[in-house]
């Protein structure tokens, strides 16, 4: 049986961010099916699977007496907007770090684009993200426990779930719920990276003088049920490898706002509505919140979700890539 040693910095801030989740569903996913460890301290696995790549990862990298393989989960292009630096800076320290490996995995066709434009040199797989459906799914006990904790009782709630950066459309989010005065707007998330987050100090101020329908609860022990208490997930950031979030609303029967990116096109196709500016959201908004039928019509796409991304399938997807590179 193949042994494979996750290594994920999942601990303090870093916990929330979403490749240590999706770390961890995939990891349930292939557990049962191949001796899998987290964290594990043996210097020896057959694979030692890297879902990031901070000092901790690093290390183990040294130590590691197996076949080294890191999804690459963040990109150059997310990382501006994000924390600090340029992207001609964070293409060096990618450059760098992942030619360490042995093998890199892209979770999107668009990502592995560019992970070869940036010089990447290793054999590159796609194996996209996928998600636990037994997990995200809608719950009314949940909506109601989320929207009575909020006082949400008889209001439209639009819902963003993502770190407060530029990057994420903190900015856009802000304005558009300047907009649209009779919807309660709530942002899920905070800044992971500290000080080291981009317009972190900016950011801090913006909220304290948030506008009266947005609110900001921080982190929350069980991201499904902001999902299940919220009417609609607008998300209006400028870059992602994947859109994990995206797909976990999707899942709990929210329709999704979001940026017109080309990783969207790729993966959710006509399934979500985009846009590109704020009078644009602002439109496809308030479309929603004044048309059931068009608000259902972007409801229903659980079976679009399990048939492709069910987090199940995507684990079996992973151990036959541990089989194949294992074999060369």
């Amino acid at each position: 049986m193949i042994s494979v040693n996750f290594i994920v910095e999942d601990f303090g801030r870093f916990k929330y961010l979403g490749c240590a989740t999706v770390a961890k569903e995939i990891y349930n996913a292939v557990k049962e099916d191949i001796e899998a460890e987290w964290n594990g301290r043996r210097s020896f696995y057959d694979v030692f699977h890297f879902h990031t790549f901070g000092p901790v990862a690093l290390t183990k990298l040294k130590l590691s007496k197996g076949l080294n393989i890191l999804t690459a989960h963040s990109l150059p292009s997310i990382n501006v907007g994000n924390i600090v630096g340029s992207k001609d800076f964070w293409e060096k320290i990618y450059r760098w770090i992942y030619n360490k490996f042995d093998h890199i995995i892209a979770v999107s066709e668009t990502s592995r684009k560019e992970l070869l434009s940036m010089g990447i040199e290793k054999p590159l797989s796609v194996i996209y993200n996928g998600i636990d459906l037994k997990k995200f799914r809608f719950s009314k006990e949940k909506r109601e426990r989320f929207r009575n904790k909020y006082n949400l009782e008889d209001k439209f709630v639009v819902l963003n779930v993502g770190q407060k950066t530029p990057r994420k459309g903190i900015y856009e989010f802000i304005q558009v719920a300047k907009e649209i005065k009779d919807a309660i707007f709530v942002w899920i998330g905070g800044l992971p990276y500290g000080s080291f987050s981009k317009n972190a100090r900016e950011i801090k101020k913006l909220e304290k003088n948030a506008p009266h329908n947005l609110i900001y609860p921080g982190f929350i022990p069980d991201i499904t049920e902001a999902y299940c208490g919220a009417d609609v997930l607008f998300a209006p950031t400028y870059g992602e490898s994947f859109g994990l979030t995206q797909m976990e609303a999707m899942a709990c029967n929210l329709p999704v706002v979001t940026r017109d990116l080309t990783v969207f096109r790729e993966i959710y196709k006509d399934k979500i509505l985009t846009g590109k500016t704020v009078d644009e959201f602002v439109k496809i908004i308030k479309s929603l919140m004044g048309d059931d039928s068009l608000r259902k019509k972007f409801t229903k796409h659980r079976e679009y979700i399990r048939r492709r991304y069910d987090i199940r399938k995507i684990g079996k997807e992973h151990i036959t890539l541990y089989e194949n590179v294992l074999n060369e």
